[in-house]
Order: C-alpha cells, then structure tokens, then sequence
C-alpha cells in the first residue's frame, strides 16, 4: 500500500467528502441492480449531515470505529466504521478507481486489530446478495456466508 496515504478518524467535518465517496462508490457496486431513486434515498438517510454528526460524536465518546483514507493529495478514497464492542462492521467503501491497490484490505486489518484488541472473537457485516464486488471481497478474506436477511447475506470471520 502507498506510504502516503493517510488514515484518520472520522469528523463532521468529512461529511461532504465521505457522501460524495459512498455515492460514487454505491453507484459502482449496485447501480446494476437498484434504481437510481432506491439508491439516492438510501443515501440521504444513512450518510445525512445528522447521522455524521452522531457518528463523529460516537467516535470521540464511545470508541466507535470510524477511520478515513486520505491519499497525498488529502484526497478521501476510503472509509471503513463498526462497533468494536459487538464486532459488527459497518461500512467499508473506497474510490471505485482505488480497488485492488489493497485499500480495502489495510482498513479491514485496521477494524480486526481493534476487535481483537477487545477481546472479540467474531466480525460480523452484512452485505447485498447481488453487491458481487462487497461478496467477493469479504469472501477473500475469509468471511463465510452466516445468513440469509432479505436482500442481505450476514456474514462472519472469526478474529484471529
């Protein structure tokens, strides 16, 4: 992985960047799939200014995981948030133009190590059945499929 990216906590201050990202990065992965309005909506309400703000606050008072990635040019290609006290991953999006440079990878290590630093044995996430890129990546890393949820896959790794 590049030496010059930089991986930080998440602020309010990211908001702008960070739905700009999962907008760009949810269009690449499940625009085959959901209408532009499904999808659109789904982002207004799960990346809202309101629900960042939480998350931020989240992060400075109760520990939870929210880390962004900055290239040298403090462009943001990458963000990764779960609970490290239930081991339940919750986001892990890069730059569709950033896939396969082990991105994605280096932020998951980053969530494993703070589970297994909190004595949690199993990572959780969950995934869309028809995400074919969210499924192949979790699967390389070792996540087995747990549970089917509707339209989603629950999905499992042990913290080793």
């Amino acid at each position: 992985m590049d030496a010059q990216v930089v991986i930080s906590d998440f602020e309010a201050s990211h908001h702008a960047e960070v739905y700009s990202l999962a907008k760009k990065a949810w269009y690449h992965a499940y625009s085959d799939f959901l209408d532009e309005g499904t999808l659109n909506t789904r982002l207004n309400c799960w990346y809202s200014r309101e629900s960042h703000e939480g998350m931020a606050w989240n992060v400075k008072n109760r520990g939870y995981f929210f880390k962004v990635l900055h290239d040298a040019n403090r462009r943001l290609i990458g963000f990764i948030s779960g609970n490290t006290r239930t081991g339940v991953l919750d986001r892990l999006y890069l730059d569709p133009a950033e896939l396969g440079k082990g991105y994605g990878s280096r932020l998951l290590e980053l969530f494993l190590g703070e589970l297994k630093a909190n004595g949690i044995a199993e990572c959780r996430a969950c995934c869309d059945r028809k995400n074919r890129l969210g499924l192949e990546f979790y699967r390389r890393k070792g996540f087995r499929i747990i549970e089917e949820n509707g339209e989603d896959y629950a999905l499992a790794k042990a913290v080793e």
